[in-house]
């Protein structure tokens, strides 16, 4: 179990009720972010705490686990009136989707900082300099970023702030990101969901045919992989695809 020290509050109301949790800050975000589902971590990992609180003390020591039966928890009723379940990884996962996780200071700097070294390492991985068709170097990219104030957002992937980011230093350095463009076909059956994921991409065609979804969408060449990991997960391997020529 996460110790208490270490663990953050997620917090979220509605109904006027309010439900709070203490969590793992880096597997919270995790979730939030959908890198990853409810039921693929342990709770114990997750959850300093396995309550849901009205108002959870913002204690920060073994003295947590004295007061805790002063602490006055949700009830029942509460949280199906709200959830519809009574079943604590539902809830646990609703608060974090839809609630706020409150970081510290301190851990925001570190995420972020986590988040920018990602964004560095995909953009060197496949931006070119145009001048001399050779890669930049990591450092270089570092460097241009910091220089460009660039913080990234914490709560989102780092393959989806690449293209940010090179805008954001195209002034300072000359840089290019090869495109390519990828047909998509799957059935009906997974084309509503795989429609809505692939709005972070330029979709260049898309139809709604009798017999399944087909689209075409242009990305950088280095998020090839990473598109193909998350359409196989969302139609659960049952697609076409083929590279365009450009």
């Amino acid at each position: 179990m996460v110790s208490l020290d270490k663990a953050v509050i997620a917090s979220y109301e509605k109904h006027g009720l309010k439900f709070e949790i203490y969590v793992d800050p880096s597997l919270s975000l995790e979730i939030k972010k959908g890198n990853k589902k409810i039921e693929d971590v342990s709770l114990d990992d997750l959850l300093a705490a396995q309550e849901v609180y009205k108002d959870a003390p913002k204690v920060k020591s073994k003295k947590f686990y004295k007061d805790a039966p002063k602490v006055e928890r949700v009830s029942d009723e509460s949280l199906i009136k709200v959830f519809q379940t009574t079943d604590l990884a539902k809830v646990v996962e609703e608060i974090i989707k839809h609630g706020r996780v409150q970081l510290t200071t301190e851990q925001m700097r570190e995420l972020r900082e986590k988040i920018f070294l990602e964004i560095v390492d995909l953009i060197s991985r496949n931006a070119i300099n145009p001048q001399t068709q050779t890669p930049h170097p990591p450092q270089r990219i570092e460097n241009a970023l910091r220089e460009a104030r660039f913080a990234p957002n914490i709560l989102k992937k780092a393959e989806d702030q690449v293209e940010e980011a090179i805008s954001k230093i195209k002034s300072i350095l000359p840089i290019s990101m090869e495109k390519i463009k990828i047909d998509v076909f799957t059935s009906l059956e997974h084309g509503g969901r795989l429609s809505g994921a692939l709005r972070k991409y330029k979709v260049l065609k898309e139809e709604w045919l009798s017999n399944g979804y087909h689209v075409v969408i242009e990305m950088p060449a280095g998020l090839k992989n990473s598109f193909f990991n998350e359409l196989n997960k969302i139609t659960k391997g049952e697609n076409k695809t083929s590279v365009l020529d450009q």
